[in-house]
């Protein structure tokens, strides 16, 4: 299990593919690019962007529901979020 993936670097790829037996489905990866914050350390958020062509059989979950901020709020950060053309499409609720 991969928490905040979106701030690992290639090393700690690396890790977890060694850490990841081919053949079995034992990689959960948790995160979000548009959130990464440690890029200035070394975090790629683009990485998650091939995750799913590093692990083919891998599930994709969407968590597209915010219950923090209200709609205005919401709308507002996917307009600007939408010129971001490094990242998974979609929209949140």
């Amino acid at each position: 299990m991969v928490d905040e993936f979106q701030d690992t670097d290639k090393l700690q790829v690396a890790v977890i593919a060694a850490l990841a037996q081919p053949g079995f489905a034992n990689v959960c990866t948790v995160g979000d690019a548009q959130q990464s914050i440690y890029r200035f350390r070394g975090a790629k958020p683009e990485i998650m962007l091939g995750f799913e062509k590093d692990y083919p059989d891998a599930e994709r979950v969407l968590l597209n529901i915010n219950f923090r901020s209200t709609k205005d709020i919401v709308d507002t950060a996917g307009k600007l979020i939408a010129h971001n053309k490094t990242r998974f499409p979609k929209e949140i609720v």
